[in-house]
C-alpha cells in the first residue's frame, strides 16, 4: 500500500511541477502543410494583384518553418516545448499579417478570390492552432 501511495504522490508531483506543456495532435503536421499551402497561395496572389504582400511573405515563411519543425518533432528531433515556442512565433506573425491586411480594406473591396484565400488561410491557421493546443 505504501508503494502505491508513493507512486501516486510522485505522479502528482510530476504533473504539478510542469506548469504548462504542449499536447501536439498527430494530425498537426498535415494541418501545418495546409497552412503552408494556403499562405503560399495568399502570398502569390497578393504579389500578382496588389502592390504589397501585406505581411504574407513572413506568414508563408513561418508556416513553412512550422511544417518542417513538426516533421522533425515526429522523428524525435524536436521537443514539444520547441514546437510550443514556434507556435508562439507563428501566432505573432499571424497577428501581424491580420493587422496589415485587414486595415488595408482589401477584404471588403469585393475581391472574392482574395476573400476566399483569406478564409482558407484563417481556417487553416485556426485548425493548426487547435491541434497545437496547450494543456494547463
Amino acid at each position: 500500500m505504501t508503494s502505491k501511495l508513493t507512486v501516486f504522490v510522485f505522479f502528482i508531483a510530476v504533473c504539478f511541477s510542469n506548469t504548462a506543456f504542449a499536447e501536439i495532435d498527430p494530425a498537426a503536421p498535415s494541418a501545418s502543410h495546409k497552412l503552408e499551402t494556403a499562405a503560399d497561395a495568399m502570398h502569390g496572389y497578393l504579389h500578382h494583384h496588389y502592390d504589397s504582400g501585406y505581411g504574407s511573405h513572413q506568414l508563408e515563411e513561418a508556416a513553412t518553418e512550422m511544417h518542417h519543425a513538426l516533421h522533425e518533432w515526429q522523428h524525435g528531433e524536436l521537443s514539444e516545448s520547441d514546437i510550443d515556442a514556434m507556435a508562439d512565433d507563428l501566432r505573432t506573425v499571424w497577428n501581424e499579417f491580420r493587422q496589415t491586411i485587414i486595415p488595408a480594406g482589401l477584404l471588403s473591396a469585393g475581391d472574392m478570390e482574395l476573400e476566399a484565400l483569406y478564409a482558407d488561410i484563417k481556417t487553416s491557421y485556426k485548425n493548426l492552432r487547435f491541434l497545437l493546443k496547450k494543456a494547463k
